[in-house]
Parts: C-alpha cells; sequence; structure tokens
C-alpha cells in the first residue's frame, strides 16, 4: 500500500460513512487511515469504525494502483528519452568522425595530385629538351633547373612554402616557434575561408614578430635545421 507514496485523497463521499460515527469513532476512522496508508497496515477497529473503514481502504487502494501505474509509465518515458539522447549522440559522433575522416582523404588526395602534377612537368620539360638545338643548350639548362616545391603545413594544410623557407624560418625562431605559429595561421585561414597571402613564410615571420614572441633559436633545432625537415615530411 504505502510503496513510497506520501498522501492520500479524501473524497467528499466519505461523509455518509462517517456521519454514523461518534465523534470519538471519527477519529479512530482518521487515525486508522493514517496508518493504513503509512505502513499498509489495518488496525483493530470496532464493528462500526471496521465498517466505515473498509469502504474508504478500497478506494485508497485504487488511488495507490493508479499512483503506481503513473510512476512506472514515467520511468519507462524517461528511459526512452534517455536511450534516444544516446543514439543522438552516438550518431553525431559517427558523422563527426567520418566526415573528419573524409577530409584527410582529400587532403591525402590533393597532395598526391600535386605530387603527379609536378612529376608530368618535369618529364615534359625533359622531352622539349631533347629536341632543342645545340646553339640552345643554356636555355635548356636553365629549364631544367628543378623547382622548389612547397610543401603543405598546419592540420588543415593551409600554409604552404617551399622546405628551404621553412628551414630558414626554424634557423630564424626555433622550430617549436615556428610550427606553433605555422597552425596559428593556418587555422586563421581555415576560419576565414579564403587564402589572403601570396607568401606564408613572409606571413609566419610576421606573426611572430608582431607578436613579439622569442625569436632566440633552441640549440636543437639549428643543429637539426635539415633533418627536422625530412623528420616532419
Amino acid at each position: 500500500m504505502t510503496d513510497k507514496k506520501k498522501s492520500f485523497i479524501l473524497y467528499a463521499d466519505y461523509q455518509k460513512h462517517v456521519a454514523r460515527l461518534s465523534d470519538t469513532e471519527a477519529g479512530q476512522l482518521f487515525k486508522a487511515i493514517l496508518e493504513y496508508t503509512s505502513t499498509g497496515e489495518r488496525p483493530g477497529l470496532s464493528p462500526m469504525v471496521e465498517m466505515a473503514f473498509s469502504f474508504i481502504a478500497e478506494q485508497l487502494d485504487r488511488d495507490a494502483e493508479k499512483w503506481r501505474d503513473i510512476c512506472k509509465k514515467r520511468s519507462e518515458a524517461g528511459r526512452k528519452g534517455a536511450e534516444k539522447t544516446n543514439l543522438r549522440n552516438s550518431a553525431n559522433a559517427a558523422f563527426a568522425a567520418a566526415k573528419t575522416a573524409d577530409n584527410e582523404t582529400v587532403d591525402e588526395t590533393e597532395n598526391a595530385t600535386e605530387t603527379v602534377t609536378d612529376t608530368v612537368s618535369e618529364n615534359e620539360n625533359v622531352n622539349a629538351a631533347a629536341d632543342v638545338s645545340v646553339g640552345e643548350t643554356e636555355a635548356v639548362t636553365a629549364s631544367r633547373r628543378p623547382r622548389s616545391q612547397k610543401i603543405s603545413l598546419g592540420k588543415y594544410r593551409n600554409v604552404s612554402m617551399t622546405k628551404d623557407d621553412y628551414s630558414a624560418l626554424i634557423e630564424e625562431f626555433g622550430r617549436s616557434l615556428v610550427d606553433d605559429y605555422i597552425d596559428r595561421v593556418d587555422s586563421w585561414v581555415q576560419m576565414k575561408g579564403r587564402d589572403p597571402y601570396s607568401d606564408y613564410a613572409a606571413a609566419v615571420r610576421s606573426w611572430i614578430k608582431k607578436d613579439g614572441a622569442d625569436a632566440q633559436p633552441r640549440p636543437e633545432d639549428i643543429g637539426a635545421r635539415y633533418a627536422c625537415v625530412i623528420d616532419r615530411f
């Protein structure tokens, strides 16, 4: 009867049962109702009080059953709501992971495309050089000199510069500081959604000097000027 229920309803039609009782018996009836509601125990009562109590107890039992049904339905609704929330969160996480994987695949494809394009260009220069006359040897030699290939840096690969430019920045400011500012510029370009710089090496150098960041290179960075480029790429 109790089930942690802390209240009960007194109906106006109880009056017809209470009217036949004396004030003392009515008090006993009320105390019996409180005890039954709190503990579920039926106290010993006189026949007249027991008769009135039996009618009221039946209604109390019906009300308690309705209350338990409501609690059960609310609990079930809460459980289903939590399951929907968890499923939605899992779906959002899976979508974000898939989107990140797609972006990484696109970056790898673009880098591979750039490499193939450079290789084709070099092959075309070699083929063209074979058809040039001896008098144009100097021009052929100049055209066949390898170009400084740019590398893409930063999380979003928005910052591009030659390996020589990257090495020069490291020698001037230290690798950790240079990498930090490359990431800052990269994130800023990603947020803006446009490519504002034609010379990213100059842009990184300008950002560092503008912030007044520590420009003293670390000894290990200077000693690994070219090794760090190989390790990074």
